[in-house]
């Protein structure tokens, strides 16, 4: 997959290793022995492990309400901003997406990243296997990770760290990389595509999806859960295709906002394949 892979990864450019959170803690303590870290509030715990680990301080800034938002799970940027302009430095944050969306919010920040140069930017993507359109914002943050680990479309283990800060361009073998990905998830959607076919069940996943635009990968799907009939939820839950949102999904009980558990009671995420541990 990775071509001229001896002359990446001596070039500090590309590095493989067990999880993106080992990643995220190394790149922490290599900033400093400690600081604040502004985070998702819907991100899981063991990232919020990776800054405690680093003897950082996690931070969490709150995603909009579904009637402002233009995708699932949209990120508060202007409560983000104020929270860290509050910070002392040295100070870092973590954008991210749980379906691994560029979040609409993300790309503007990015571009004005100048205005806080005291703010160290990670990019997790470990659910955006298959986009074609972010490969000019893993140029602005200090590194982009992509994990190999769980229900993920490439389930090889360990995790790929992208380091490309003052670079004009992208190297052509991580455009490869990316290439690669797409074509894996093509692949993944296209049995998905058979399921749902066989299953006569196509258009009313359609009439469900939201923000079909945005979808994280080709192999993804979000669904309005209200939209599916009940015999349609009965389906794919008995099948194991849907997981929900976790109602809390950190150990710190109380922190997430009312606009995240509106999307919580609205979302049901569908995968490529089926899995037994969600099926009913």
């Amino acid at each position: 997959m990775i071509a001229d892979r001896n002359n990446l990864f001596s070039g500090n450019i590309i590095h493989y290793g067990d999880s993106v959170r080992n990643f995220f803690h190394e790149d922490l303590q290599a900033i400093a022995p400690q600081g604040d870290c502004l985070m998702p509030e819907w991100i899981c715990q063991s990232m919020v492990e990776s800054v405690y680990a680093a003897n950082w301080r996690p931070r969490f800034y709150p995603v909009l309400p579904p009637e402002q938002a233009s995708v699932v799970l949209q990120a508060d940027i202007q409560a983000m901003i104020d929270m860290l302009n509050t910070l002392q430095q040295p100070c870092a944050v973590l954008l991210a997406h749980p379906l691994g969306y560029i979040d609409p919010g993300y790309t503007a920040f990015l571009q004005q990243k100048q205005n806080t140069p005291h703010a160290h930017l990670f990019l997790d993507l470990s659910q955006g296997y298959g986009r074609k359109d972010c490969l000019q914002e893993i140029l602005h943050v200090h590194a982009a990770y992509y994990s190999f680990n769980g229900n993920k479309l490439i389930r090889t283990g360990g995790a790929l760290r992208l380091h490309l800060t003052n670079r004009e361009t992208i190297p052509s073998p991580i455009r490869n990389i990316f290439t690669a990905f797409y074509t894996a998830a093509e692949e993944k959607f296209a049995a998905l595509r058979e399921h749902l076919k066989c299953h006569a069940i196509t258009d009313d996943i359609h009439h469900a999806s939201l923000y079909a635009a945005y979808q994280s990968s080709p192999y993804r799907t979000i669904l309005d859960w209200e939209k599916c009939s009940p015999s349609l939820q009965i389906l794919l839950q008995h099948q194991g295709l849907v997981q929900p949102l976790l109602a809390e999904p950190r150990q710190e009980k109380g922190l997430s906002s009312s606009n995240y558990h509106q999307w919580y009671r609205k979302v049901m995420l569908m995968f490529s394949s089926p899995r037994v541990e969600w099926s009913q």
